[in-house]
């Protein structure tokens, strides 16, 4: 990566100059690449694909993900990263001058210095790449500039804005202000608790339901290792990570020793850990090297393709790893809240999507009876019917790609 300059890097993806071509926008979450990239890799045959990244950090948490990250070099040609320093150098002018008259000059100048479509498609050229873009791919809440730019440049261009979670946003209370504006765009959604969130805010935007992309059987199967083997039955741990404004401290730390504790006396049992990429890791090596080393292991593989492996998931509370679990057919054991301000009741035990545990003898009880299939089999019925009624997931690829075409061919 320049740290000044725009630099194109090349991917494992030809260029074919008679297709036609999408941009792809990652601000900074893995997510956004695992939420759109189903889609992306599906169409991949038929437009040319580009990304940019925000950041090499944006970058560096994707390439964790190995499989993503594979899938991902197959399906966009080539790849540039904003430059830091330039946006330091010109963010620093801008805000020193900001109180002034020069505050909107400095900022057209940055805008036009900084998110400079000319200058990449210079750079796209130089490498035999010319792009005229049909539509620009960006995460919902991702209003870069860039999209203004390339609108410039195409009045029909077509923006396609996206999640970058599989979690669910539609029983939420959350404020939105007027910087969030949809119009004359196109959201896609994972579900229908979401579509009439969204449709109260944003009346003129196309809304479309498309399911959960990634929870496609022909997505996961291009995920999962089917030829893992394994001895004991293993606990999946997917801790989600510590925010210091939500989170209580303390309380954060005594739940992950006490579910630690609990897995650890059960014999023939092998814990693997996920983390947040958020998370402290030294911190949460700490706990886990009270425990042997026999027992446990930290891993940064594809969930999906761990969740298979496992016999048993655990989730912190209101996690979106609920529906991964549920995806894979897995019961999930959801922990109690540790916020500072617990007044939310978890929105997949009030959909009936987990099986909530309100503390450690509680989670004892529920880990038992899941792992050694014991009582609770209406309740475990109840659950996986529920997900399978009320989200799509099979055919979601596909019906995403007819929606997409139909958007494209729109005045």
């Amino acid at each position: 990566m320049s740290l000044y300059y725009y630099k194109i890097n090349n991917n494992n993806c030809s260029f074919v100059h008679n297709k036609k071509n999408i941009v792809l926008l990652i601000r900074r979450s893995p997510g956004e690449l695992d939420w759109i990239l189903p889609l992306l890799y599906n169409i991949r045959k038929q437009y040319n694909i580009f990304t940019i990244f925000r950041s090499s950090n944006a970058l560096s948490l994707i390439k964790k993900n190995k499989i993503i990250y594979k899938l991902w070099r197959q399906t966009s040609f080539a790849y540039t990263i904003e430059p830091k320093f330039k946006s330091i150098f010109w963010r620093i002018n801008y805000h020193l001058f900001k109180k002034t008259f020069l505050k909107n000059i400095l900022k057209n100048k940055f805008q036009k210095k900084y998110y400079d479509t000319e200058l990449i498609q210079n750079l796209l050229s130089k490498k035999k790449f010319n792009i005229n873009t049909v539509a620009i791919f960006a995460e919902f809440v991702n209003f870069s500039p860039w999209i203004n730019k390339y609108k410039i440049e195409n009045k029909n261009l077509k923006i396609i804005h996206f999640p970058h979670t599989t979690n669910i946003f539609g029983s939420k209370k959350i404020k939105y202000t007027n910087k969030l504006n949809f119009e004359k765009k196109n959201l896609f959604l994972s579900n229908a608790y979401d579509i009439y969130f969204w449709k109260k805010k944003f009346p003129n935007t196309n809304i479309i339901e498309t399911g959960y992309l990634k929870y496609d059987k022909v997505w996961i199967n291009k995920i999962i290792n089917k030829k893992n083997k394994k001895t004991k039955k293993i606990i999946y741990l997917s801790l989600s990570g510590f925010v210091k404004e939500k989170h209580d401290y303390n309380k954060y730390i005594k739940q992950v020793k006490d579910i630690m504790d609990i897995c650890a006396e059960i014999p023939d049992v092998k814990i693997i850990i996920k983390s947040h990429p958020t998370t402290n890791e030294l911190e949460l090596e700490k706990i886990l090297s009270l425990y042997s080393n026999k027992k446990w292991k930290l891993v940064n593989d594809n969930q999906l393709n761990l969740i298979h492996i496992s016999d048993i998931c655990v989730a912190l509370f209101s996690s979106a790893s609920i529906l991964d679990f549920l995806s894979m057919n897995k019961i999930p054991i959801e922990l109690w809240d540790v916020t500072k301000n617990k007044k939310s009741k978890s929105k997949f035990s009030k959909l009936n999507l987990s099986l909530f545990v309100k503390n450690k003898n509680d989670f004892k009880e529920k880990l038992i009876s899941l792992l050694y299939k014991k009582k609770n089999n209406m309740r475990k019925i109840n659950i996986k019917d529920n997900f399978e009624k009320n989200f799509i997931t099979d055919g979601s690829i596909n019906y995403t790609k007819m929606i997409f075409n139909k958007i494209l061919k729109q005045d």
